[in-house]
């Protein structure tokens, strides 16, 4: 026999039956200035249901540990701790927040992370603007924030790899990195599966747990890739 104790579901498709919600939530999808406030359990499940938040994704798969050089620097400056531990205690600090899940692949990130979850205490003002910093300079890259969950890629009726396209986009703005052409060319699309090839059906858009606009991000990344020959 198969006992459910706890019911979890996203914040997408809340229930006032749940004892829980999962939320995907990072640096780069709240503003600091509104995290010093406010949180977003309050901005929405709190506010409906009074229901405590499972957080995902407080790291953005990974992403915001290779930080482009400015933001490290913004970082490295408050000599507290490693990028992860930003992101992640930025999450944490909300109202309302039950756990926060944080995806590990090695020991030194394991003991990374229970380092400053062990005895946790939420950002202070000057690590709020620090990661408000941070947030601005993501911005003004006009990165793509995916998380890579691929989701949409099952969705896809033309199997679309829409989160290596948008990662070799991000590459590129952010290194200039001359290989994006061929990882795009060689490695990530096939005959059919090009970003022009999307066919705009949205179901992609449907189930992404980001809410990207991702028909129109691919209209950007075939401008970008799918230039016609000269």
């Amino acid at each position: 026999m198969l006992l459910v104790r706890n019911i979890r579901l996203p914040l997408s498709c809340p229930d006032p039956d749940a004892e829980a919600a999962a939320q995907a939530l990072h640096i780069l999808r709240v503003p600091a200035h509104k995290a010093a406030r406010c949180g977003v359990a309050k901005l929405s499940v709190d506010a409906r249901h009074g229901k405590p938040v499972l957080v995902m994704e407080p790291v953005k798969g990974g992403s915001l540990v290779n930080l482009p050089e400015e933001a490290k620097k913004v970082l490295d400056d408050l000599h507290g701790g490693s990028p992860a531990s930003y992101a992640i205690r930025f999450a944490a600090g909300f109202p309302g927040m039950m756990m926060v899940l944080s995806g590990m692949s090695d020991l030194e990130q394991m003991k990374d992370n229970l380092s400053y979850m062990r005895d946790f205490k939420p950002l202070n003002e000057t690590e709020l603007a620090a990661v408000n910093k941070v947030q601005e300079i993501f911005h003004k890259m006009n990165m793509i924030p995916c998380t890579a969950c691929r989701y949409c890629v099952e969705g896809c009726p033309k199997q679309i790899s829409i989160p290596d396209l948008f990662a070799i986009m991000n590459i590129k703005q952010l290194h200039h990195d001359w290989n994006a052409d061929y990882y795009y060319e060689e490695v990530h699309t096939a005959p059919g599966r090009r970003a022009s090839d999307c066919l705009k059906c949205g179901k992609c858009e449907k189930i992404c747990p980001q809410h990207l606009p991702i028909r129109k991000l691919l209209e950007e990344v075939a401008k970008e890739f799918d230039k016609p020959e000269a």
